[in-house]
């Protein structure tokens, strides 16, 4: 028995009574000595650690750590990492699920490598199906490379997923580096962001690792609600006030200020949806400001693809009203891009039962 794990599951709990069960279910089954879990619950008013206790009875060896109250997603990932005792960390989040044969793939892995950072497979779970999260042949190519990659020589791992669960992290890489998760939503971007930037060895495991399990309204720890979208914006100022972007590598400017406009281009067209429409213009004018800043520092050129999603001219167009501030023409664009995407899914064959099957 090792005297130390070289994994820890660090879950974030908070008022996840009716999902927390099938998340423990899932890691407890195949976790080993090589794997610790440890349960942050975050000032939950639920059920949610009666339902963790009734499976420390079991004997399955959960630590939990409690906040006296609420603080947030990045506050519990931090205290997390200040308790893990494994090598590395892997976030968990406590209404997702982790695959089957996931932790024995995990550390296999980290067993005979050294890394800052590692690529996991991951797949939204929305209406009975699972889709891909990350770019397969991308993950792929990261998985078999003879040698870890890096920010400089491949600025291209900018474009995976930001989120937090798609990677397992080196506990004192995080540490050296202070790298830690801000509080609000959308934290995951600037800490995901920075650690890719700071780190010198990523890898990647071409297993299907996670499940994120897109649920109803409100059942996610990360979905943005009403004005809390705003926030979006301050997560992504986070990343400069961080980081020395002028001292960056051309290339990595370019593919940076690319995943940037990504973000503020077509997170924030999904934050629409439940923003106020009263602060739609807010929104747009502070997007606005903070890509001026942006491409004042890089103006990423045709050959950097900075979301497979969206077509480049179409892109251009929704940073080109950014830029100039232009609120108009960005409504103009946000609405032939909903009328695309809706006769798109009209004419979609997955939306007939014919071929759902």
């Amino acid at each position: 028995m090792p005297s130390a794990p070289l994994l820890t599951v660090a879950v974030a709990m908070y008022n996840s009574e009716e999902t927390v069960g099938q998340l423990l279910e899932s890691l407890l089954r195949q976790a080993d000595d090589n794997v610790e879990v440890v349960v942050v619950d975050d000032g939950s008013t639920d059920g949610s650690v009666q339902v963790l206790n009734s499976f420390k009875q079991t004997g399955k060896k959960i630590r939990l750590i409690k906040h006296s109250a609420n603080k947030g997603l990045g506050p519990a990932r931090n205290t997390a990492v200040a308790e893990a005792k494994g090598t590395y960390v892997m976030f968990v989040d406590a209404d997702d699920e982790v695959m089957p044969g996931a932790l024995a793939a995990i550390t296999g892995r980290l067993a005979s490598s050294e890394l800052d950072i590692m690529f996991i497979g991951t797949v939204e779970h929305k209406r009975g199906r699972d889709a891909p999260l990350h770019d397969p042949a991308m993950l792929k190519r990261l998985a078999i490379a003879t040698e870890p990659w890096n920010i400089s020589s491949h600025p291209e791992l900018l474009f995976f997923p930001p989120s937090t669960w798609s990677k397992i992290f080196r506990r004192d890489f995080l540490l050296e580096n202070d790298i830690e998760f801000p509080p609000g939503y959308h934290q995951d971007l600037p800490s995901s962001t920075e650690a890719l930037l700071r780190a010198e060895r990523v890898g990647g495991l071409d297993y299907l690792c996670y499940r994120y399990i897109r649920r109803g309204e409100g059942s996610s720890a990360t979905r943005s609600k009403g004005t809390k979208t705003l926030v979006r914006v301050d997560q992504i100022r986070r990343i400069r006030e961080r980081i020395d972007i002028s001292s960056l590598p051309p290339n990595v400017q370019e593919h940076l200020v690319a995943s940037v406009a990504m973000h503020l281009i077509w997170g924030n067209r999904a934050a629409y949806r439940t923003l106020p429409e009263e602060l739609h213009e807010e929104l747009f004018t502070r997007s606005a400001t903070e890509l001026k800043w942006w491409l004042e520092v890089a103006r990423p050129g045709s050959s950097v693809r900075s979301e497979p999603l969206m077509p480049t001219r179409e892109r251009e167009k929704f940073t080109r009203s950014l830029e100039r501030g232009d609120f108009s023409a960005w409504q103009r664009a946000m609405a032939a891009h909903t009328r695309k995407l809706r006769w798109r899914r009209r004419f979609s064959p997955a939306r007939y039962r014919l071929f759902k099957s």
